[in-house]
């Protein structure tokens, strides 16, 4: 759990770059390591990595942001429901009153057909970023009914919006 880098710096020749310290340097982007959830079986933390920066301090920000959320999860006993599904959660967040106040709240209802036939039945916490990027690629293949054209980057940006909660 930390912050670092992952790759190691090389000369012209492929060799390792070696510091004063005798360990070698490491270049490219920093990473953050955090806690992000506890499994409910064996209430054991999982840590998830992503890359965060290529300044330290921005990655240490990151970091300590990922920590303290954590921490605030922890404390007030907020916990995701495992066994939701991806459906389910998209009908709740639909029925939001935010939502429904939204301009744009048929076009979501429209958009969340959509993300509801790719994720359906999926538990909601198992969709990772590669089912998104193939969610994505699937899309630009897939004539709206609307327009009668494949649907374009901007529509499908709104899409996968509507699914994260940030649409």
């Amino acid at each position: 759990m930390g912050i670092f880098q992952r790759y190691i710096k090389k000369d012209n020749g492929g060799n390792p770059v070696v510091g004063r310290d005798g360990k070698p340097k490491r270049e490219g982007p920093w990473f953050v390591q955090y806690p992000h959830s506890r499994d409910p079986e064996t209430g054991k933390i999982k840590y998830r990595t992503e890359k965060a920066s290529f300044s330290k301090k921005k990655a240490e920000k990151i970091f300590r942001a990922k920590v303290d959320a954590f921490q605030e999860m922890e404390q007030l006993g907020v916990q995701v429901d495992p066994e939701l599904s991806f459906s389910r959660l998209m009908d709740w967040g639909l029925e939001q009153d935010v939502m429904s106040a939204k301009a744009s709240a048929s076009d979501d209802l429209a958009r969340a057909v959509h993300l509801k036939t790719e994720f359906g039945n999926r538990k909601a916490a198992q969709i990772t970023p590669l089912m998104v990027d193939n969610f994505r690629i699937k899309m630009k293949k897939v004539v709206s009914e609307r327009t009668g054209k494949p649907f374009s980057e901007s529509s499908i940006n709104k899409m996968v919006s509507l699914a994260s909660g940030t649409g």
